[in-house]
């Protein structure tokens, strides 16, 4: 066993009559070893699941995001029916107010016979020339 620079192999002697040796083609090149080609295709196999992985988190981040529309629609909806409930509140309230306003005002006229009469509402009391219903 020697240790230190190793050196090249002789060259022939110029004019000797040997073959120059074919060129390389891709048969006869190295190939790599069966435990390297195994190893490769099981990174491979592990790419292709971490990909797939991957798919599946954006599978599921998309079915969130389409979940979190859903919800902001219902919100929108509940908050359309709410207003409308608001709405409904205050024509009741306008009603009340009305009746309100009219019964008073028949009540001032029965206490009150020259007070204006509300349009539409008849007096309590006929005015000269008037009959009863």
């Amino acid at each position: 066993l020697r240790t230190g620079a190793v050196s090249p192999p002789a060259k022939k002697a110029s004019g000797s009559h040997t073959r120059p040796s074919p060129p390389v083609t891709c048969s006869d090149a190295p190939q790599a070893s069966e435990s390297e080609r195994g190893g490769e295709r099981v990174r491979e196999r592990e790419r292709e699941r971490e990909r797939e992985r991957e798919r599946e988190r954006e599978r599921e981040r998309e079915r969130e995001r389409e979940r979190e529309r859903e919800r902001e629609s219902e919100r929108e909806r509940e908050r359309e029916r709410e207003r409308e409930r608001e709405r409904e509140r205050e024509r009741e309230r306008e009603g009340e107010r009305e009746w309100y306003h009219v019964m008073l005002q028949s009540v001032t006229r029965t206490q009150n016979p020259a007070a204006p009469a509300a349009a539409g509402v008849p007096s309590a009391v006929p005015e000269a020339g008037q009959c009863l219903p």
